[in-house]
């Protein structure tokens, strides 16, 4: 988030504009959340000897930082979209 928001915005912001319509507005909060997430994962990948267990919630992590990167980026993303559609 903070290479998006400060040497690519320029670049983002014109595709983000094409996408939503608006200027890209960072949302910090997701941006925080996004980096707890990514510590998580870094933190199980430094493990050793993974379970199906780790490995489903090293994957659910790294889905996480997709959604919680998008969250952050576009103005209009809903939480419970991302949810509906992986399932459908």
């Amino acid at each position: 988030m903070i290479w998006i928001s400060t040497f690519v915005k320029k670049k983002y912001d014109v595709m983000i504009r094409d996408i939503q319509g608006t200027d890209m507005k960072t949302n910090y909060k997701y941006a925080v959340i996004c980096y707890l997430v990514i510590a998580s994962l870094v933190f199980l990948l430094i493990s050793k000897n993974f379970n199906y267990t780790e490995m489903f919630l090293a994957g659910l992590l790294a889905y996480g930082i997709y959604e919680l990167t998008n969250a952050t980026i576009f103005e209009k993303w809903v939480a419970t979209s991302c949810i509906k559609l992986d399932i459908s």
